[in-house]
C-alpha cells in the first residue's frame, strides 16, 4: 500500500511540474520556480499533516518524496522513522491482541524482554488464570492547612537540611495553604535531588494545576506568573514541549519572570530530550564578522530566520568547541536567550529563545557577540554548513588592519577599506558554506579604536 501511494504521488508531481513548465500561464510558471528549500518545507508541512493525522503510510510517502529532493535531509529521515515505528508499534498491538483473545494471559516462559515484539507467530506461552480482584482506590490524603509557624520550621529545615524529603514536605505545606508558586517551587527542588521523589503521592498538586491553568488557557484569561507554573507542571509531568512554549510566552508578556523562564528552559536542555526541537529555522540572511576587540575573539553573528514550528527554541550550530566558548550577548530585542548546549561539543548548538509577539510566525533578526577564550584557540574555522546550500544571503566577514593579513592570506569575494580597517568578506554561497581558516595569532592585535562591525557589515555586503 506504501509504495503504491509513494508512486501516485511521484508520477502526479511529474504531471504537474511538468505541466507547469510547459504552460503559458504566468502563475504557473513561478510556482515551477519556487526554491528548492520551500518545497521542502511545503512537503514536510504536508507529512507531518498526515502523521498527526494517524495516516502513517500516506505521511512515508511524503517524507520519501523530500529524499528524492535532497538526499541527504535528515528531517525526512528522522519523520520516515517515527512513522514506520508507529505502524510497527500498531501491528504488534494488533498480533498481541489477536494472541491474548487466543491463548489467554501471555507470559514469556523462558524470560522477559522489554524490547518484545509480538509477532503473528510467537510461541512459548504458558496460560495462567487467577481470580479477579477489586481495585481498592486509596483514599485522598487530604491535609489540613499548615500553619504559618508549621511552615516556617518546614522551610528552616529544608534550608538547613537540603534534601529531597524535606523540600517535598514543605511542598506540600505550601500546597494544603494553596499557595501554589511556592508549591511548585519546591517540589522541584525535591525532584531535582531525587527524581524518585515524583512517584509518591503529590495529593493532587500537579493534577489540579494542570486542569486549572488548562482551562485559564482555553479561555484566555492566563496570566504570566500563571503561565510560568504551568510551565513548571508540564515539565514535572514530562510534557516538554507544551513546557518550552509556556515558558517563552511568559518571558514575553512579563520581563521579570525571564531568569525564571531561562532556568526552566535549560533543564529541559539539559536532559538531553531535545529530540522534538531539531528542526532547523528557515535561514533568510547569515552574516557573521570576526573582530579581535577588547583583548578577546569575537564573532559576531547577524541573522534573519522564521522559526518553522510553534516552538520558539531554535537550534543554530556553528564550527566551534563548547570549552573555547566564553560568553554570549544578545543585541537584539526580539531574541529572550541564547543558551549553550553542554551536551554538543563540536559543532557548537545555541538555543535560541525568540519573543512570542502574537499567533503569527515572525521573521527575527537576531544580533549577538561571541566572545571566544584566547588561550585555548589558535586557529578558527571561520565556515558556515549548517545554512542549506540555496541560501543565497551567507557571509563571514574578517577585520583588521592592514599588517594582520598575511601575504598568502585567501582572496576575499569583497574587499574594502572601512573605518581604517581592511575588511575581507566571503560569500559561502559560492564556496558551498566553506570559509577561510584563520590563523589567531595574527589578528590578536589592539586596534586602539571602537568599531561599529553591524554598520560595517550592512554597508560592505549587497
Amino acid at each position: 500500500m506504501r509504495n503504491i501511494l509513494f508512486y501516485v504521488l511521484i508520477f502526479i508531481s511529474s504531471i504537474l511540474l511538468f505541466g507547469f513548465t510547459q504552460s503559458n500561464d504566468p502563475g504557473l510558471r513561478n510556482y515551477s520556480r519556487t526554491t528548492l528549500n520551500t518545497k521542502l518545507n511545503r512537503l514536510q508541512v504536508a507529512g507531518e499533516d498526515f502523521y498527526k493525522r494517524r495516516l502513517y503510510e500516506e505521511a512515508i510517502g511524503v517524507f520519501e518524496a523530500m529524499l528524492i529532493l535532497d538526499r541527504g535531509n535528515l528531517d525526512a529521515y528522522y519523520w520516515i522513522k517515527k512513522s514506520q515505528e508507529r505502524i510497527d508499534r500498531e501491528k504488534s498491538e494488533k498480533n498481541k491482541a489477536e494472541l491474548y483473545q487466543k491463548k489467554g494471559s501471555l507470559v514469556i516462559k523462558e524470560s522477559k524482554f522489554d524490547n518484545w515484539i509480538w509477532g503473528p507467530t510467537a510461541g512459548h506461552f504458558e496460560v495462567r488464570v487467577s481470580k479477579p480482584k477489586p481495585r481498592i482506590i486509596p483514599p485522598k490524603k487530604d491535609r489540613a492547612r499548615v500553619s504559618d509557624s508549621d511552615v516556617e520550621k518546614l522551610l528552616a529545615e529544608a534550608k538547613k537540611s537540603p534534601s529531597a524529603s524535606n523540600s517535598f514536605e514543605l511542598a506540600m505545606a505550601y500546597k494544603s495553604r494553596s499557595e501554589y508558586s511556592e508549591a511548585i517551587e519546591w517540589y522541584l527542588k525535591a525532584a531535582e535531588l531525587d527524581r524518585k521523589i515524583l512517584e509518591l503521592d503529590d495529593e493532587g498538586l500537579t493534577g489540579e494545576l494542570s486542569e486549572k491553568y488548562q482551562a485559564a488557557k482555553e479561555n484566555g484569561q492566563i496570566s504570566p506568573p500563571e503561565r510560568l507554573r504551568a510551565a513548571s507542571v508540564n515539565f514535572i509531568q514530562g510534557d516538554f514541549p507544551e513546557s518550552v512554549i509556556d515558558y517563552i510566552k511568559s518571558a514575553s508578556k512579563d520581563p521579570t519572570l525571564k531568569l525564571a523562564s531561562k532556568s526552566g528552559l535549560e533543564k529541559i536542555i539539559g536532559t538531553g530530550r531535545t529530540e522534538f526541537l531539531q528542526t532547523k529555522p528557515e535561514i533568510l540572511s547569515f552574516r557573521q564578522a570576526y573582530l579581535w576587540e577588547n583583548g578577546e575573539d569575537s564573532v559576531y553573528l547577524k541573522i534573519r530566520f522564521r522559526p518553522t514550528s510553534p516552538l520558539f527554541l531554535v537550534p543554530f550550530e556553528l564550527p566551534i568547541d563548547y570549552e573555547n566558548l566564553k560568553t554570549v550577548e544578545i543585541r537584539s530585542e526580539n531574541v529572550l536567550y541564547i543558551i549553550p548546549d553542554k551536551t554538543s561539543d563540536n559543532p557548537l548548538r545555541l538555543w535560541v529563545a525568540c519573543k512570542d509577539i502574537g499567533d503569527s510566525i515572525p521573521v527575527v533578526e537576531m544580533k549577538a557577540v561571541l566572545r571566544l577564550k584566547p588561550s585555548k584557540l589558535i586557529q578558527f574555522d571561520f565556515s558556515n554548513y549548517y545554512c542549506i546550500p540555496e541560501t543565497g544571503d551567507n557571509w563571514s566577514v574578517v577585520l583588521g588592519d592592514n599588517s594582520t593579513f598575511c601575504p598568502g592570506f585567501m582572496k576575499g569575494t569583497i574587499e574594502s577599506t572601512k573605518e581604517g580597517l581592511m575588511v575581507k568578506a566571503f560569500d559561502l554561497y559560492q564556496s558551498k558554506g566553506r570559509g577561510p581558516t584563520l590563523d589567531l595569532r595574527d589578528f590578536r592585535r589592539n586596534l586602539g579604536k571602537s568599531v561599529n562591525v553591524w554598520k560595517i557589515i550592512d554597508e560592505v555586503l549587497p
